[in-house]
């Protein structure tokens, strides 16, 4: 089964969920105009550094 994140180019595509042998919900990371990308503010960061932890621990 293959599941996690596959690059296509710059696009990111991630399954989000996984259960019963099966992809339940899948996203994707599109790439950000750096030049255009607003700082993040230290709830953002810590929220994002939670949920890449979060989804390293559940397997996701």
């Amino acid at each position: 089964m293959v599941s996690g994140e596959h690059t296509l180019d710059p696009i990111v595509l991630v399954a989000r969920s996984i259960g019963g042998g099966r992809v339940n919900v899948v996203g994707l990371r599109l790439p950000e105009d750096e030049e255009e990308a607003v700082p993040l503010t230290r709830r953002q960061k810590a929220r994002r550094k939670l949920a890449e932890i979060w989804s390293s621990v559940a397997g996701v």
